[in-house]
C-alpha cells in the first residue's frame, strides 16, 4: 500500500468502526426500551379491578382539565385505596387506551 493511500484507508476504517459502534449503541438502547414492553404480563381484567375497588376505603379521580395538567403530565380515571390493595382504572398519557390495574402490597 502506498503512503498516499494509507490515510484514506485509516479514515475509512475509523468511519466504519464509528458507524458500527453507533448502530450497536442505538440497537442496545432500543432493546432496553422495548424489552419491558414486550415481556410485560397482561393486566387484570376490568371485572377483577372493579371487584377489588368495590371494598375500597378511599377513592380519587384524575381529570385532564386540572390547573397544572399539560401534554406530558395528565391522567384520566379513578384510584381506589383499601387496606389491602390499590386499584387504578382509566386513561393515562402513556397508554392512550383504557387500562385497569390492581396492586397489592
Amino acid at each position: 500500500m502506498s503512503d498516499t493511500a494509507r490515510p484514506a484507508f485509516r479514515r475509512r476504517m475509523l468511519m466504519l468502526m464509528a458507524s458500527h459502534a453507533l448502530v450497536l449503541l442505538v440497537g442496545f438502547a432500543a432493546g432496553i426500551y422495548a424489552l419491558p414492553i414486550l415481556i410485560a404480563p397482561d393486566g387484570p381484567s376490568a371485572q377483577l379491578v372493579a371487584q377489588a375497588a368495590a371494598g375500597s376505603t378511599f377513592s380519587g379521580e384524575f381529570r385532564r382539565d386540572l390547573k397544572d395538567s399539560d401534554a406530558l403530565h395528565w391522567g384520566e380515571g379513578t384510584v381506589t385505596v383499601s387496606p389491602r390493595q390499590i386499584t387504578r382504572s382509566g386513561l393515562s398519557r402513556c397508554s392512550r387506551t383504557q387500562r385497569a390495574q390492581s396492586s397489592a402490597p
